[in-house]
């Protein structure tokens, strides 16, 4: 074959292809500007959830010394009065601590978890005074509310909007929203993942190639695909989900009924008639020398 003709029959090929390759390019471009644009609206919803944890319990029959833990997580704003939903498992160690001891067979038994300066952080930094107004252990949630005439001027709360659910498919585009650590100051933090799975009994669950426990995850379009939580529908940690908005929804309807104030006097009240804990026993005193 003639050098000139095959050159260019080559050359022909290639301009073939190279529209393939620009339409792809730009794919990833329009996706990755959708991923952006998710961010810009929805990173407002994604606020700190900070708290003090107190755990007791006993131990072969005798009470062990309470032990407080600091934590913050991620939470997503459901409404406009500020409720907010995280992941039971993240804030509660009770959890953790009786996954861990059924493993090893150990006898050990927990109060329920009593939370202290529970906070919101919103993105510009606000804290705002809440309380935990609902538990729901076996879909791994909790939800946490405003305390009302805390702050003034009364914040204003960005937040998801439930009823407008992405469908999901698998190994669809979609985008989970969360925060960076303290140390990075919570900046917004938007990354692609995929659904892998979906578990349908007993309850609907999407297994997503990367999730983070307490934050949403949305579609391109920007709809709401769910929540990340912990499952736990085995007794013990089996790796991080997303629960579907329409079963947190269900959830927050009953939240949202619970009015903070009274629930803080009612657990303040509980509190009270509990038995007192174990205090650390006292080091022995040092000789004099």
């Amino acid at each position: 074959m003639n050098p000139v003709r095959r050159h260019a029959i080559v050359a022909a090929h290639a301009l073939l292809f190279l529209p393939a390759l620009a339409v792809g390019r730009t794919e990833s471009e329009i996706l990755a500007q959708k991923g952006r644009d998710v961010e810009a609206h929805s990173a407002g919803a994604v606020v700190s959830v900070e708290l003090v944890a107190v755990l007791r319990g006993t131990m072969g029959g005798k009470a062990m010394p309470p032990h407080e833990q600091k934590i913050m997580v991620d939470g997503t704003v459901l409404a406009e009065s500020g409720l907010t939903v995280t992941a039971l498992s993240v804030v509660d160690p009770k959890m953790m601590q009786e996954s861990m001891a059924s493993v090893r067979g150990a006898k050990v038994e927990f109060a329920e978890t009593e939370f202290k300066d529970v906070t919101l952080r919103l993105s510009n930094n606000t804290e705002v005074p809440a309380a935990i107004v609902l538990r729901d252990p076996d879909l791994n949630l909790v939800f946490v509310a405003p305390i009302p005439g805390k702050v003034t001027p009364a914040p204003k709360f960005s937040h998801v909007d439930l009823s407008n659910e992405a469908k999901a498919v698998v190994l669809g585009d979609y985008f989970v929203v969360t925060r960076a650590a303290k140390e990075f100051q919570r900046m917004p933090l938007v990354f692609p993942v995929t659904i892998v799975g979906i578990v349908e009994r007993p309850r609907t669950k999407y297994l997503i190639s990367s999730q983070v426990a307490g934050a949403p995850a949305f579609d391109p379009d920007g709809k709401i695909l769910g929540i990340g939580t912990v499952d736990f529908s085995s007794g013990h940690a089996s790796g991080i989900i997303n629960l579907p908005s329409r079963d947190v929804a269900e959830l927050a309807k009953q939240a949202a009924a619970v009015k903070p104030e009274e629930k803080l006097a009612e657990d303040a009240q509980g509190k009270d008639k509990a038995p007192a804990a174990a205090q650390p026993a006292a080091a022995p005193a040092a000789d004099k020398p």
